[in-house]
């Protein structure tokens, strides 16, 4: 769905966490409509964290929604009158994780995920118009927006707190945004926008209907590596157990250092921490209910498309692939189909058969259901709507 122009490994060296870029046109077709946002705004609970409005700050739920009882049962909904008047005025309408309600934006997150070997979760941004959501601010994740219909306006400055963590929001740093922007531009229906976090930036609608994905990647940081690290193997030490004592903690503190060098420049303390890392992140693939439960014993057809769910690599050295969770241990078929998969965001059945010639079109089937079936791989048909 998407045309990065550029290869995963172009991006990682030139532009991950160091610069803007702007992808012209990469989205070539519409991928949703006016009609699928009133289908989500029927579903989406119009109740934090779900669906928050904001105009000079957060709009107070009871100025948009009304409590009903619908069947002897209480509910909340969008109160249409108020929602609309809002939204008139200048109000921005956020969605968060709308991955979950819209599989358009699930199978966005998902390729974007894979592109840059991250977690990824997107959340839906309608404005009319209006002077902005949140002002000038920074993000504490890197973020890929995605114009899905209409224009918007951006103004990006340069970070004066570069690549921050996850509680280092601008609101509390203290710092002040730059007085001019680094870059402006304008959104097309169809581009793509990647600003890594820290980057100040505006966002402000035309006086035109806007609908743009933000979708946010969380990589592993050294960081996160090093406090993972220092807890899970730290502990085991005696002399860190020991109370602190002012006499002999420089030699105390070296000798722990030291220890704790030499576990995090061991690859195998690395591996262990991707795979406890992709391994208890949830996966959540399509549902293909046709294919797995009609009695018509519905198959796979070629144009399928076929990506690994997880947004990294599994590791599959020891004939297993953490998910969930859990452990699983695939057979040697469902093992040679992953492997066959990892260095794609999604290919075609037919193209998948190819890759591995050893196994059979029926076996490569089997594997790929298997996969399915735990969650380990996604599907659908190209000849699907995308929302």
């Amino acid at each position: 769905m998407i045309d990065f122009g550029l290869t995963r490994e172009h991006f990682r060296t030139a532009l991950f966490e160091k610069e803007p870029h702007l992808f012209r046109n990469a989205l070539r077709e519409p991928l949703v409509s006016w009609s699928d946002l009133d289908e989500l705004l029927m579903v989406v609970p119009p109740t934090a964290p779900f669906l928050r409005l904001f105009h000079h700050g957060v709009v107070p739920e009871a100025h948009f929604t009304t409590d009903t009882v619908v069947m002897g049962q209480g509910r909340r909904r969008l109160d249409k009158s108020r929602f609309y008047e809002l939204m008139r005025n200048g109000a921005t309408l956020v969605i968060n994780r709308v991955e979950d309600y819209s599989v358009a934006a699930k199978r966005l997150c998902v390729e974007i995920g894979r592109f840059t070997g991250a977690e990824a979760t997107g959340n839906a941004y309608v404005s009319f118009r209006g002077d902005g959501t949140f002002g000038k601010h920074w993000d504490t994740h890197d973020v890929f927006a995605i114009q899905l219909i209409g224009r918007k306006r951006w103004a990006i400055y340069p970070p004066t707190f570069p690549l921050p963590l996850t509680y280092q929001t601008h609101d509390m740093s203290g710092h002040a945004c730059p007085a001019q922007p680094a870059l402006e531009l304008t959104l097309e229906q169809g581009d793509m926008l990647y600003l890594p976090r820290g980057w100040w930036h505006h966002v402000v609608p035309l006086d035109e209907g806007s609908l743009h994905l933000s979708v946010g990647i969380y990589p592993p940081t050294l960081y996160d590596y090093i406090v993972w690290t220092s807890a899970r193997y730290l502990q085991q030490e005696v002399d860190v157990r020991r109370a602190l004592s002012r006499e002999d903690y420089r030699q105390k503190v070296d000798e722990a250092l030291e220890r704790l060098r030499r576990v995090l420049l061991d690859e195998r303390t690395v591996a262990e921490f991707t795979t406890h890392r992709i391994g208890n992140l949830p996966l959540s693939s399509e549902f293909n209910v046709e294919l797995f439960l009609d009695p018509r014993g519905v198959s796979l057809q070629p144009g399928t498309l076929v990506s690994l769910t997880a947004f990294d690599t599994p590791d599959l050295e020891r004939g297993e692939i953490a998910a969930n969770g859990s452990r699983l241990r695939p057979d040697p078929d469902s093992v040679a189909v992953a492997r066959a998969l990892q260095d794609c965001r999604w290919i075609r059945f037919d193209a998948l058969c190819e890759r591995v010639p050893q196994l059979g079109r029926d076996a490569v089937s089997r594997a790929v259901l298997n996969l399915a079936r735990h969650e380990i791989v996604t599907l659908y048909n190209d000849r699907e709507s995308t929302v």
